[in-house]
């Protein structure tokens, strides 16, 4: 009973696993930017912002 229960066990982690490295790995972002602004804050310094704009449904 207790090799059954590790060996699904095993097999669920497993599977989690590969799941986790498929969408980290194919996670392409082809319709994403990278979005620079560069404004003058309150006290007159230079910000630089960057943010990630992306135009797909889902993004993993």
């Amino acid at each position: 009973m207790l090799q059954k229960r590790a060996f699904s066990l095993f097999v669920i982690l497993l599977v989690l696993t590969g799941t986790i490295l498929f969408i980290y790995y194919n996670n392409d972002h082809k319709e994403c930017d990278i979005k620079v602004e560069q404004i003058i804050g309150k006290n007159g310094e230079h910000v630089t912002r960057t943010t990630h704009v992306c135009h797909e449904r889902f993004s993993f």
